[in-house]
Order: C-alpha cells, then sequence, then structure tokens
C-alpha cells in the first residue's frame, strides 16, 4: 500500500526536475541575489507604516487610498535604504 507521504513526495520530486523552476533559479539577476534582505526589510516596513497609519485613525477616502498606498512603499523603501546599507557594485567586482 503506497502511503500518501511518498505520492507527496514524489510530486515534490517531480515540481523540482521542472525545467521551468531551474531556469527561473538560475537567470534571477545578481542584484537580487545580493539584495533579497532589502526588499524583504522594505516590505515589512511598508507593513508597519499601514499600521501606523490605521492606528493613529487615518481612514483615506478616494484617491487618498491611492496616495497613502504609495506614500508607504515609497517611505518603506527610503528607510530600508538609510537602514540596510548594501555594498557598492565596485566593492564587490574586487573580490
Amino acid at each position: 500500500m503506497i502511503s500518501a507521504t511518498c505520492v507527496y513526495l514524489d510530486a515534490v520530486n517531480a515540481l523540482c526536475e521542472d525545467d521551468f523552476l531551474t531556469t527561473w533559479k538560475l537567470t534571477m539577476t545578481l542584484k537580487m541575489r545580493r539584495d533579497w534582505h532589502y526588499y524583504a526589510f522594505a516590505i515589512g516596513l511598508i507593513f508597519i507604516l499601514n499600521g501606523v497609519l490605521g492606528l493613529l485613525g487615518f481612514e483615506p477616502q478616494g484617491w487618498q487610498r491611492y496616495a497613502a498606498g504609495l506614500a508607504s512603499w515609497v517611505v518603506g523603501f527610503w528607510l530600508a535604504g538609510f537602514i540596510i546599507r548594501r555594498p557598492s557594485a565596485a566593492a564587490n567586482d574586487s573580490d
């Protein structure tokens, strides 16, 4: 009798051997592979900023929703740039 775990593992192994996933992993840019923590931190800051806006009682209506969302994205990435210092490309080329 085949257990459900074996069937699941066979499906996962087949998915891992798929050419699309392998190609996608290999074609990620160096910048994305090097700076993934910067993007993850920035998105976390965006969630925090949106939560702060909600706790302050700011309830945007209409176009203000788009403006508040855009502002939180800009401020989140701007703050992440100050908090996380990314190495310059010239410093990485010398390694």
